[in-house]
């Protein structure tokens, strides 16, 4: 990150995304040309290289992002994740009378576990049968599509309600891995701007609670809307800021968000395409070389 950043002070934005981009090409080929003679000093340089490519080309177009905008006007966020992982094994254990134990293991080799308070008169066939469910209705199935997902119906109403249970617990577990990372750069521009100048102290109380809650990290969420402004947003904290968002790919799958929160006056005309370019840039990027 060091000499990341001091390489973008020295030649700029655009010849340091060229020559990370550039390392990570490199280290690929090299890579595809590695056998099992291949010394393994050439392997540990080659990840070496891959590795400075990878930290340093996403770090280098956020910041562009950043400093591109006005300072008074700053309010960026973005968010990765990984809602690609896939359930490999879900199944429900009994522990005690009143007690069973949700297991979850993932394609990435993470397992879950959750103590559930079982329902009364629940039977190890109702067991049995709740794990038959998941396993058809959950296994292979992958994170993302488990977080807006439902169970079917069971047999009887023990069963329903145990399965109902599990259920809160998958999605629980989907929404947590899938949430990813929320970075937010230069809320402090904000307190510049005519109409938060008034009320600091209540501007400082917003964005405490913003850190401490899902307000924001929900604001910046893909939506159909590429810019909501006031009012359209969802959360009443956010009535006074508008929020221009992209989300950014891996081939088909969506991986995180680039936004910019800012007052209701911003300027659209130029936050609006350069999120959209960053968003873009980094689809691309991101798609040649993991896609």
């Amino acid at each position: 990150a060091i000499i990341g950043g001091r390489l973008m002070l020295r030649i700029g934005y655009r010849p340091t995304i060229i020559m990370e981009l550039t390392f990570m090409f490199v280290s690929f080929v090299i890579l595809s040309q590695i056998t099992q003679f291949t010394p393994r000093w050439v392997l540990l340089a080659d990840i070496g290289l891959m590795g400075a490519g990878m930290g340093l080309v996403v770090l280098t177009l956020v910041l562009a992002t950043q400093n591109s905008v006005e300072r008074n006007q700053l309010g960026v966020a973005t968010t990765t994740k990984d809602s690609s992982i896939t359930v490999r094994t879900a199944l429900v254990s009994a522990i005690g009378p009143t007690q069973a134990l949700l297991i979850v293991a993932l394609s990435n080799g993470h397992v879950e576990n959750r103590l559930l308070e079982c329902p009364k008169h629940l039977t190890l066939e109702d067991l049995g049968a709740t794990n038959e469910s998941l396993t058809i209705q959950v296994v292979g199935k992958d994170l993302k599509s488990l977080t807006k997902s439902k169970p079917l119906a069971a047999e009887n109403p023990v069963r329903d309600k145990l399965l109902s249970l599990v259920w809160n617990h998958l999605r629980t577990i989907a929404k947590q891995l899938t949430r990813g990372k929320l970075i937010t750069e230069g809320e402090e521009f904000l307190f510049s701007k005519p109409e938060f100048q008034r009320d600091a102290g209540a501007l400082s109380e917003l964005f405490r609670q913003l850190d401490e809650t899902d307000v924001l990290y929900d604001a910046v969420s893909p939506k159909t809307d590429v810019v909501t402004i006031g009012k359209e947003n969802r959360s009443e904290q956010l009535h006074r800021f508008s929020v221009v968002r992209k989300g950014y790919y891996i081939g088909g799958n969506e991986i995180g968000v680039v936004a910019i929160v800012g007052p209701t006056r911003m300027d659209y005309d130029g936050s609006i395409p350069l999120v959209n370019f960053t968003a873009d840039a980094l689809s691309r990027s991101l798609t040649r070389f993991f896609g």
